[in-house]
């Protein structure tokens, strides 16, 4: 440059720019051999090109300004010639060209967009000049138009592929990536490695928007019409991959090819794809720091450029998306979703495009609801855009709503692109849902054949194998359910094959599983394999109820002896154990050992308060040989319940009961017994006694089941004081399983006084019958039902029935409350007893149990209720002490007040009981 030589210079320079393309030095200096050449435009061009890399430098500002002003002079004096010539000939067309030229190169866009339209007019452009007047419609931002030019012209230059990129670019800036995706086609149709319409289509495939930049160098984009090696390499690696995906260093030379032409957002992907077998090596992680940091640090800075833009106007529909794409690639869903949220707000007709994607990010982001509100409004604009179609159906899938729609359109697309991936994938996941796993698998072939490193097709892969395990647990489970039910039937060699069934398509039947297999072996009679279960269930843990399981099992096919010592030791193992005591007393009755059995079960008799438990040992005991006389070991035992009632109203009422009752054991499943009391009935003007005595009979046909029968007579004065008599007599069943449920049904014959407590009666010698239901069922921990039924008839010809119901649930371990209905109605009302007729309460009640003592119990109760037909309350609280010093005698008492309302008016009633019982032998 010293000596002149600026040819030369300018020769070494280009090269210089193209190792260091980021160094405005290079642009500098070639821009001053330019214009000490006189070749103004180029060293203009130079210069602008030297500010943008380096802004701030002000020598270089100010040699570009001496520079344009030189050339801007120029181009004036040029355009200021051809407006003469234009008034002399105005239908000379170049004229017009030439001063569109000068207003482009002066940056003057408007004037040199009127000065191109207005030489268009007069001769029809070639490709070159099509493409120059559409810089200046890019640099007006006049996109539509400029797609609308470039398109036309596309028409008239089909090979032109400069023009096909153009027409690209406008739709890609426009938000329109599928006319641009196909622009960019035609282009590399005609030469594969053009590089513009390669990142073009890069742009598309991604759906990133592209913040555009205007180098005004033909030359230089003249240049780029010629391939590069780089792209040749890039595609030839493609292809290689392609055809085998697997080819790891394939891949990674392909990453450092794209990386050298910026095509980051590939670069990326195929990291993605690498990351699974390398991720942690020196190799990859370089990689990967150096491209995301880079990627991530461009889309912060093109979110800092555009956040102003986008600012100063919300609905500047280029600024908005690239403004949201930005944020989209660095995964910051919810701020691209507030940017499009904000754009649609200031400028609600933008195009369906940004529309699209705000519903995508919605998607993406899990708020499908709102997706689903705009995918709605584009289909209902465009109902047959298949990407529409493929997006809603997308959000179908993942919300596992409207499947039907979803597969009406994944079916559509795949109509017209049979390799459709996301519809294939979409389609993979709803054949999955539906259970159909033959068509899932058809489907997740052909994504595989497509994409086979893709990471969507692995994970549905995933998903498809997670569910295709359940599905098989699901079925296998089913046969395990029909196993267990055939088993509660009793279809124990059906059960069985079931079991083997099951067992055959499971690798590890748990320990629980065996255990029932095992337990229907023995229904079946199969007691050997019941054993051989169990020895393999002790050999890999030892567990006593297994252990007394077996033991069991050997007692019952016959092997009595293995029985008795495996139970004598699980005996001394656990002496508590009531199963083991009780089976080791069973087996040594099935060796005769009849003395042993007796002592192991009295024993037991000792140690047990369980009443079933109980009448189940009395039941086996009365199985042992007694020796040569029937009733040798009579009684059993012998049981005394002596009792004393009291009950009181304000009517002047009083009704005394002492006395008790006497049952004797006969043999293990019946006892005899009887039965006296002495009643009192005392009013303010009148009184009887009542004398009862009964022989009672009482059958145990099972544990926890007790039949009873009772005949005797009632003795009582009537109007004369001469003694009289009467027949009474009743009858009973009754089922009790403290823990879980009871049952009972009585009848009973008797005076009426006896039942309804009225001193009216007192002389009258009403006959009455009773009829009693009552039960309890308690079907968990926490909850407890109670109800009771009573169906009275009278030789008056009244009837009438009492009915109540309770429900409680336990609000503490010992407290518990609830609701309570009562009902009682009678056919008439009578004067002489109290006779409701539809007599309804609604009580709220609570119980409270204290423990002060381990040999005493209180329970102390309340309840207070409304009755509607009287518009009156009722109330009551009572006091239940019960001690039990020993398992032969209990000793109870309760006492309660409460009050109603009856005959119109206030009734208060008082009641105490006061009971014991003892048992002998």
């Amino acid at each position: 440059m010293k000596i002149g030589k600026y040819g030369e210079a300018i020769e070494q320079l280009n090269k210089y720019i193209s190792a260091r393309p980021n160094n405005a030095d290079g642009f500098f200096l070639r821009a001053q051999c330019y214009e000490a050449r006189g070749q103004l435009e180029y060293a203009v061009f130079d210069y602008r090109v030297a500010i943008r890399i380096a802004p701030n430098d002000k020598e270089i500002r100010r040699a570009s300004d001496l520079a344009t002003n030189k050339w801007y002079a120029i181009l004036e004096d040029k355009i200021a010639g051809h407006k003469r010539e234009i008034a002399m000939d105005p239908s000379i067309p170049l004229n017009y060209l030439e001063i569109a030229e000068c207003y482009k190169h002066m940056q003057k866009w408007s004037d040199a967009e009127t000065w191109y339209e207005a030489f268009m007019k007069k001769q029809e452009a070639n490709a070159d000049e099509i493409l120059r007047y559409t810089e200046v419609l890019i640099k007006l931002r006049s996109f539509e138009k400029g797609e609308r030019v470039s398109r036309a012209y596309n028409a008239k230059y089909p090979k032109d592929i400069r023009l096909w990129s153009r027409n690209g670019w406008f739709n890609v800036w426009l938000g329109r990536y599928k006319p641009a995706a196909e622009s960019f086609k035609k282009a590399l149709e005609i030469r594969p490695f053009f590089k513009e319409a390669l990142e073009g289509l890069e742009i598309c495939q991604s759906q990133a928007p592209y913040i555009f930049t205007y180098y005004d160098t033909v030359g230089l984009r003249q240049a780029d019409q010629k391939p590069k090696q780089e792209e040749y390499i890039i595609d030839r690696y493609y292809r290689l991959l392609k055809n085998n995906p697997d080819d790891d260093e394939t891949r990674f030379a392909l990453v450092l090819e794209l990386k050298k032409v910026d095509r980051l957002e590939e670069v990326f992907q195929q990291l993605q794809l690498l990351a699974d077998e390398y991720s942690g090596t020196e190799r990859f992680d370089e990689l990967w720091t150096d491209v995301t940091n880079y990627r991530d640090s461009l889309y912060a800075k093109r979110i800092e450029e555009m956040s102003q833009v986008f600012e100063a106007n919300p609905g500047d529909t280029t600024a908005a998306m690239m403004l949201a794409e930005s944020y989209f690639r660095l995964s910051d869903f919810d701020s691209a979703i507030e940017v499009y949220r904000k754009h649609l707000e200031a400028n609600p007709n933008t195009n369906d495009n940004i529309r699209f994607n705000y519903a995508k990010y919605l998607a993406y982001n899990q708020q499908f609801e709102p997706a689903i509100e705009q995918m709605n409004i584009l289909l209902g604009k465009r109902p047959d855009d298949l990407d529409y179609q493929l997006v809603r159906a997308q959000i179908a899938v993942w919300t596992t709503q409207d499947l039907e729609m979803a597969k009406g359109y994944l079916n559509n697309i795949l109509s017209k692109d049979p390799n459709n991936l996301q519809a294939i994938i979409a389609l993979t996941t709803i054949s999955v849902k539906e259970r159909d796993f033959d068509k899932a698998l058809e489907f997740l072939n052909l994504a595989k054949t497509l994409d086979p490193k893709s990471k969507e097709v692995e994970a549905i892969q995933n998903y498809y194998d997670s569910n295709l395990e359940l599905e098989e647990d699901r079925k296998n489970f089913e046969i395990l359910v029909e196993a267990r039910n055939l088993a509660v039937d009793q279809r124990c060699e059906e059960s069985l094959l079931k079991y083997e069934e099951y067992f055959s398509k499971i690798s590890n039947p748990s320990r629980f599983e065996q255990i029932e297999y095992a337990d229907v072996n023995i229904c079946a009679g199969n007691f050997d394999e019941a054993i051989s279960i169990y020895n393999r269930l002790l050999e890999n843990e030892y567990d006593y109820d297994i252990s007394l399981q077996r033991a069991k099992v050997y007692l019952w096919g016959g092997d009595s002896l293995t029985a008795l010592s495996e139970l004598k030791r699980l005996v001394e193992e656990d002496t508590s154990s009531f199963e083991s005591r009780f089976y080791l007393a069973e087996t040594y009755e099935r060796l005769q050992e009849y003395d042993e059995a007796q002592d192991m079960y009295y024993k037991l008799l000792e140690s047990t308060e369980d009443t079933a438990r109980v009448r189940l040992i009395n039941l086996r005991i009365g199985w042992l040989p007694k020796g040569t006389s029937l009733f040798s070991n009579i009684p059993l035992f012998i049981r005394i319940s002596p009792q004393l009632n009291y009950f009181g109203d304000n009517q002047g009422m009083s009704f005394v009961t002492a006395g008790g009752n006497v049952e004797i054991g006969l043999l293990s499943f019946l006892s005899l017994g009887m039965t006296f009391t002495r009643s009192t009935l005392d009013s303010n003007i009148l009184s009887n006694v009542f004398t009862t005595f009964k022989w009672n009979l009482y059958i145990y046909p099972a544990p926890k089941m007790v039949i009873s029968a009772g005949m005797g007579n009632l003795s009582y004065l009537n109007q004369i004081p001469v003694q009289r008599r009467k027949p009474v007599y009743d009858i009973g069943y009754r089922y009790i399983d403290d823990d879980y449920f009871t049952f009972g049904l009585s009848y009973e014959a008797t005076d009426a006084v006896m039942i309804l407590f009225s001193s009216k009666l007192l002389y009258y010698n009403l006959h009455s019958e009773i009829y009693k239901f009552e039960s309890t069922y308690q079907p968990n921990d926490l909850v407890k039902l109670t109800g009771s039924f009573n169906y009275i008839t009278l030789a008056d010809g009244n009837a009438g029935n009492n009915v109540l119901f309770r429900v409680g649930r336990y609000l503490e371990k010992d407290i518990m409350a609830g609701y309570e209905y009562q009902y009682a109605s009678y056919n008439r009302a009578s004067t002489l007893y109290y006779s409701p007729i539809g007599f309804e309460a609604h009580v709220a009640w609570a119980d409270w149990l204290l423990r002060p003592r381990p040999d005493t119990r209180i329970t102390l109760s309340g309840k207070v209720g409304y009755i509607p037909e009287s518009d009156s309350f009722l109330r009551e609280i009572s006091a239940l002490v019960e001690y039990k010093p020993s398992d032969t005698f209990i000793l109870s008492l309760r006492g309660t007040t409460g009050g109603s309302f009856r005959y119109d008016a206030g009734y208060r009633y008082y009641s105490a009981f006061l009971s014991a019982f003892w048992s002998f032998w």
